[in-house]
């Protein structure tokens, strides 16, 4: 998997996580009382996966920026 694919990956699942947080959703007003906004599986999958890519991808930007400031 490359970097860009990588941030984006990132990015999408933070994003989806984030909307989810905020309650977004279509369910009306008599089930407004059962929304949660505890961490679900999926949602604790993706903190996992984002964990565990974070160190490569802090590692590239870090080349990157090694990189840039030699030219």
């Amino acid at each position: 998997m490359d970097l860009v694919t990588l941030i984006n990956n990132i990015s999408g699942a933070a994003l989806s996580i984030d909307i989810g947080r905020k309650g977004f959703g279509t369910r009306g007003k008599e089930q407004e009382g059962r929304i949660s906004y505890g961490i679900d599986p999926i949602e604790k999958e993706l903190l996992k996966q984002r964990l565990s890519n974070l160190s490569t991808a802090q590692s590239s930007y870090i080349e990157k920026q090694k990189k840039a400031m030699k030219n």
